[in-house]
Parts: structure tokens; sequence; C-alpha cells
């Protein structure tokens, strides 16, 4: 089995299926590479958004690739990008394989500046001259982060791994220092605002139409206001056992129509018996 990466997931896995097996690995395991310039910008969760935007003000971020943690963040960081006027692409499980082959080409071919992209869905990606990569949310996972940043640097060229951490990422980031065995540097953007209030949540949804205030409906005493009067109202109650039900009074007697019941009207109206 070959992999260009390999978890202690999978590795416990392979036990359960192979008997004694063998692992040949060339240098050491999730090493960062040394090309590799890591920098991690401390912010808040609502700044991370204005902090890229920002620092996509520099031409010196030709070819970026940024990493978020779902799928539906990354299509909301590319819709706001795009509203900056940034060209990019998305890259995660939602899209067809189709939109997947046309957002790497169009990545590999300049026609997008960023490609937004999730863990699963990078896996494999194989695009030289990615100038940064930009994790948009801190991987939990160690490996994770070493795949990540492996994107830029490659076959021994320089690149930039920039990390967005906020306050609730720090445990992350010590976990990956001491794996590494060295902490990663801090640094500020020039002519940021740190200090920028979060911005209101608009609502995306469509607003309902025809919609009316609820008005309590109060129960109208018996006998008034609308409806029928009293003497008009129509009695749907069925007559109890042994009980005939009352015969309409615009209904013929069915007695005088009958023929049985004309013979014996007659015979009561002549004294036959």
């Amino acid at each position: 089995m070959f992999s260009a990466t390999l978890s202690k997931e999978i590795e416990s896995l392979t036990h359960e299926f192979q008997r004694a097996p063998k692992i040949v690995q060339i240098g050491k395991r999730a090493n960062p590479a040394e090309t590799v310039t890591q920098l991690v910008y401390e912010v808040h969760k609502h700044l991370k958004m204005p902090l890229l935007t920002h620092l996509l003000e520099d031409d010196k971020l030709q070819m970026v690739l940024v990493f978020s943690r779902t799928k539906h963040g990354a299509d909301k960081i590319a819709k706001k990008l795009e509203q900056t006027g940034v060209k990019c692409a998305t890259l995660h499980a939602n899209r067809s394989q189709n939109q997947r082959l046309r957002a790497l080409d169009d990545f590999k071919t300049g026609k997008v500046r960023v490609l937004v992209a999730t863990d699963i869905a990078a896996r494999g990606i194989d695009v030289d001259g990615i100038s940064h990569v930009v994790n948009f949310d801190f991987p939990h996972i160690v490996e994770d982060y070493v795949h990540r940043i492996g994107r830029t640097g490659r076959a021994h060229a320089i690149g930039d791994a920039i990390s967005f951490v906020s306050p609730d990422e720090q445990d992350d980031v010590r976990k990956l220092e001491r794996f590494i065995g060295r902490g990663l540097v801090r640094k500020k953007a020039e002519g940021f605002n740190y200090n920028a209030a979060p911005q209101p949540i608009s609502d995306d949804r469509p607003e309902r139409r025809n919609q009316r205030p609820f008005q309590q409906q109060q129960r109208r005493p018996q006998g008034q206001g609308g409806g029928r009067p009293e003497g008009q109202r129509r009695d749907n109650r069925r007559p109890s056992a042994g009980q005939s039900s009352p015969r309409p009074q615009n209904q013929p007697q069915r007695d005088a129509q009958s023929p049985s019941g004309a013979r014996t009207l007659w015979n009561r109206l002549t004294g036959k018996k």
C-alpha cells in the first residue's frame, strides 16, 4: 500500500487486515517542509474574513489556497471574496466531479486567484506554484496541518503558510508546537484594525409575504355576535335509540302518497274495514 500520508488511524486499521506489515518511510513523519515559512495571526473569529481581505491586497499573494473546516464555511468565504472582486473557486464534497476538475483547472491556469477547499476534498491536490496556504480555520489534528501546508513549498520551492488563530484555537496551536518541537512565529498585519467591532448578522432568508399579526380570538358569549339566531340553529344531534327523528315540515306525508296508504285512508272514510 502506497500513500503520501499515513495517519495513525489508517495505520492501526492495516494491522487488523494484515499480518506483521512493514512500513517504509522517507524522512520524519508529519514533519513540515523546511522551505515553508509558518506564520500565525492571532485574531478574533469575527475578524478573520476582514483580515483575509486585507492580506489579499498584497500582490505577493498570487496563488492562494485557503482551507476551511466545513463545506458551508468554504462557500461563505468564496462568496465574500467574490464580493470584494477577488476571483476564486471552491473545492469540497458537495461539488460534482466536473465542478472540482473545473475549479482545479481554473486555479492552475490562473483564471482564479484563490481556491477555497476543505481537508477531505484537498487530499491529493498536486498544483505547482502555490505561493500561500491560509488556514482560515486552524485544524484540530496535527497531521491535517502538515498536509495543508505541504501544498506549498513543493520540490524545495519557497512558500508561506498563514494561520488565523482565534482564542478558542490556542490549544490546537500549542499541541502542534509540542509535536514539531518549536514555536510558530506570531505576526501582526500592518494597517489592520484588530479592535473592529463585529458586524451585525444580516438575515438572507426571503421575507415572508402576506404575514398577518397574531390576533387572539376572543370567544363570544352564546347568543351574541354573528352567526345564526338561537331559533335557527341547526340541530345535528342524532336521535337516541327508540326515538324517531322529527319529520321536516315541508315534506309531505308518505302515508297519503303511497298506494297502501291511500287504500287505508279510503277505507277509513267509507267505513270499510
